[in-house]
C-alpha cells in the first residue's frame, strides 16, 4: 500500500475514525517497521490498546533507507481491531515505536476496510451491492441496458461511480457506457472523488481510455498515478503537466501503457534517468518534454523511433547532447526548441546536415547561422522567436531553396521585416500561413508584396500600425484562398476599412470558395458597425469577430509582447471542433505543424489537428 505523505486520512466522529468515504476504520496500515521486529513484537505492542482480530507483517521492498551507507530493507504491517473505538485512538496517538524506533500508523483505504464488503458504514446504511434479492426488488432493474445507458449519460461523474458500484448488472453497463463515453478523459474530473471512488472509476473505465490529459490534483497524486497505472492500460495519447514525476512514480505510471504513441510530460521535473523508462514504449512517436529544466537531454538519442520532439523550456538542454539527439533520431520531421539558452552556441549548420526529415522546425534562440535552416531538405513549417534582427541573408536563401515548398512562416520579432525582406518572402509562392505580429516596418508597400502570395489562407498582422486600410485591401482582392485575418490592437483600421472591404468581398463573391474572418478585436472598428443588417446578410462570406472568451487551436498565434488577450477562432469549414485554452507562459505556436498536437496547460486538454 502506497501512501502520500504523512498527512491524515481519518477524521474522528463520536470517538471513531472514518476514512473519507464514511467508511468505520477497523483496519490500520503500519509502515517504517525496523526490519528485524517479529510478528509477536508487532503482535504484543498493538495488543495492549485492545482486542485484535488478526496482524500481518511484511517486507517492504519497494521502500529503502540508507543506513550508515548501506541500504536496509524496512517492514509493512496490517492491524484489524475488533473495537472500532480502540483503532481511532490508535490512530489519534501520534508516538507509536517498536524496539526503540519511531513508526507510523494510518487508517487502511477504505476497500480496506470491513464496511467495504457489506457491513455497516458511518450511517448505518448497509451495502448490499452482492445481494441477489436486492437487485430482484430494484424496479430500474427491469429497464434494458440501452435505458440504463442513457441514465449514465445524464449523470455527472460521481453520481455515475455511486450508481455503478450497486450492482453487478448496473457496472458492466457502466463499463460499455465507458466505451464511449470516456475514449478521451481529463484528468482534473479526478479531483471531487476520494481515493475509493477514483480506483473503482479507473478499474471500470480505465480500459477504455485512449486519450489521457491534464493536471492532477495534489492531494494523494502518488496513489492515482498507481492507479492510472494499473488500469488504464489502451492509452494511445497521455499528456500530464504541473505534476512531479519521479523516476519510481514514472515508471509505475507507464509500467502498463505500451500502447502510447504521444506522451507529453510538460513542467514535470523530470531528470535526465526518466528518460530510459521511455524506451518500455515501442509504439512512441510524439514526445513532448516542455518546461523540464534539469533534463540535458543525454539519453534522448536512445529513442530512436520518435518522429515529433518538442524541448521548449529545457534550459539545461546541452548542445553536444542535442547534436547526438539530430544524429539518432533520423525519423525527426516536427522539432521545436525555444528558450533551451545552452544551444545559442550550437553549430547548425552539423543539425541541418542530420535531419533530414523535418518538415516542421520551431526555434526559439539567437543565432547567426539561422540561413543554414533554408538547406533542410523537407522544411514546410518554420517558426523563428529571436530577439536580435533576423538577418537579410535568412529570407534569400530561403527564397532561394524553399520557394515551392515553405508553408507556414511564423516570426516573433518587431523588428524582423522591412521591405526587402517582404520581397524576399513573396518569392515563397507556396506560403500558406504568415504569422508576424508586432512588425514595426510593416508598410503598404509591404501589403502589396504580400498580396502576389496566390496560396495565401492565413494572415496575422496584431500590433502592426503602419500598414492601412488601403493597403490590407489589396491583399484581400488578389489572395482569393485567404480565409483568416488578424488585426487585434490595429487601430489604424476603421469603419470605413469594414465597410471596403465588405464591398470588396461582394464584388469578389465568385472568385472565393471561403468565406474570410477578420479577428478585429481593440482595432479601430467599433463592434456595432460589424452588426447591421448589411454585414449580417454576408456572414457566409465575410465575418468580422470580436469574441476572446476561448482559443480554437491551430490558426492564429499568440503575440507575447500581449499577456491578456486570449484569441477566439471558430471556422464554419473545419470539421475539428476540438477546443483549448492557452496559458501564455507556453509560448505555443500551434499553426506550425502538418500534423501538430497543441499543448494547452490552462484547461489542460491538448488535441490533435490537421492544418
Amino acid at each position: 500500500m502506497g501512501f502520500d505523505g504523512d498527512e491524515e486520512n481519518f477524521k474522528i466522529v463520536n470517538g471513531q475514525a472514518f476514512t473519507e468515504d464514511n467508511m468505520l476504520v477497523h483496519n490500520l496500515f503500519v509502515y517504517n517497521i525496523p526490519i528485524k521486529t517479529t510478528t509477536e513484537q508487532f503482535l504484543t505492542y498493538f495488543k495492549k490498546f485492545g482486542e485484535i482480530k488478526n496482524v500481518r507483517l511484511l517486507n517492504d521492498n519497494k521502500k529503502r533507507r540508507n543506513v550508515q551507507h548501506h541500504h536496509q530493507t524496512q517492514k509493512i504491517g496490517f492491524v484489524n481491531f475488533c473495537d472500532a473505538k480502540v483503532a481511532a485512538k490508535v490512530l489519534q496517538n501520534k508516538n507509536h515505536a517498536i524496539n526503540k524506533k519511531r513508526i507510523g500508523v494510518r487508517a487502511c483505504d477504505s476497500w480496506h476496510q470491513p464496511g467495504a464488503l457489506g457491513k455497516k458504514d458511518a450511517s448505518g446504511a448497509t451495502d448490499n451491492s452482492s445481494s441477489e434479492q436486492c437487485q430482484q426488488e430494484a424496479l430500474i432493474l427491469n429497464l434494458n441496458d440501452d435505458c440504463l445507458d442513457l441514465i449514465f449519460k445524464n449523470l455527472p461523474l460521481l453520481d455515475q461511480i455511486n450508481f455503478a458500484r450497486t450492482c453487478r448488472r448496473l457496472k458492466d453497463v457502466f463499463t460499455m457506457h465507458s466505451k464511449a463515453c470516456y475514449k478521451h478523459f481529463l484528468l482534473p474530473d479526478l479531483e471531487k472523488l476520494t481515493l475509493w471512488q477514483t480506483r473503482q472509476f479507473l478499474e471500470m473505465a480505465g480500459p477504455c481510455i485512449e486519450v489521457l490529459t491534464g493536471q492532477l490534483s495534489y492531494k494523494q497524486t502518488n496513489r492515482i498515478i498507481e492507479f492510472l497505472g494499473l488500469f488504464c492500460t489502451n492509452v494511445k495519447t497521455l499528456q500530464m503537466t504541473k505534476v512531479i514525476l519521479k523516476p519510481k512514480n514514472l515508471r509505475k505510471l507507464l509500467k502498463n501503457m505500451t500502447k502510447i504513441e504521444a506522451l507529453y510530460l510538460g513542467n514535470t521535473e523530470l531528470c535526465d534517468s526518466c528518460i530510459p523508462i521511455l524506451k518500455n514504449l515501442p509504439n512512441l512517436k510524439t514526445l513532448g518534454l516542455e518546461r523540464n529544466t534539469e533534463l540535458t537531454g543525454r539519453f534522448i538519442k536512445e529513442l530512436t523511433s520518435i518522429e515529433r520532439l518538442y524541448l521548449n523550456g529545457c534550459h539545461s538542454l546541452r548542445s553536444r547532447y542535442f547534436k547526438n539527439i539530430c544524429e539518432s533520431l533520423t525519423e525527426l520531421n516536427d522539432l521545436e526548441i525555444e528558450e533551451c539558452i545552452l544551444l545559442k552556441s550550437m553549430n547548425l549548420a552539423e543539425m541541418v546536415k542530420c535531419l533530414n526529415k523535418l518538415e516542421t522546425l520551431k526555434l526559439g534562440f539567437d543565432s547567426a547561422q539561422l540561413h543554414h535552416l533554408a538547406l533542410l531538405p523537407k522544411l514546410k513549417h518554420l517558426s523563428l522567436d529571436c530577439s536580435f534582427v533576423l538577418q537579410t541573408n535568412l529570407f534569400t536563401t530561403l527564397a532561394e531553396h524553399k520557394a515551392d515548398q515553405l508553408e507556414t512562416l511564423i516570426l516573433f520579432n518587431y523588428q524582423c521585416l522591412d521591405f526587402e525582406k517582404i520581397c524576399k518572402i513573396s518569392e515563397l509562392k507556396k506560403l500558406k500561413k504568415i504569422i508576424c505580429p508586432s512588425s514595426e516596418k510593416l508598410d503598404d508597400a509591404c501589403m502589396e508584396m504580400i498580396a502576389t502570395l496566390p496560396h495565401l489562407e492565413v494572415l496575422c498582422l496584431k500590433n502592426c500600425q503602419r500598414f492601412t486600410g488601403k493597403g490590407l485591401l489589396e491583399v484581400i482582392k488578389h489572395c482569393h484562398k485567404l480565409r483568416t485575418i488578424n488585426i487585434w490592437n490595429c487601430k489604424q483600421l476603421t469603419e470605413q476599412f469594414a465597410k471596403d472591404c465588405l464591398q470588396q468581398i461582394k464584388g469578389l463573391q465568385t472568385q472565393r470558395d471561403k468565406p474570410l474572418t477578420i479577428y478585429a478585436y481593440r482595432s479601430g472598428i467599433e463592434q456595432f458597425t460589424t452588426a447591421s443588417a448589411e454585414f449580417e446578410e454576408a456572414r457566409n462570406m465575410l465575418e468580422f469577430t470580436f469574441k476572446i472568451d476561448r482559443l480554437q487551436i491551430s490558426e492564429l498565434i499568440l503575440d507575447y509582447s500581449d499577456h491578456d488577450d486570449f484569441y477566439d477562432i471558430d471556422y464554419s469549414d473545419d470539421d475539428d471542433d476540438d477546443d483549448g485554452v492557452y496559458d501564455r507562459a507556453v509560448y505555443d505556436v500551434g499553426a506550425l505543424s502538418s500534423c501538430s498536437l497543441h499543448r494547452c496547460y490552462c484547461c489542460c486538454c491538448w488535441a490533435s489537428h490537421s492544418l
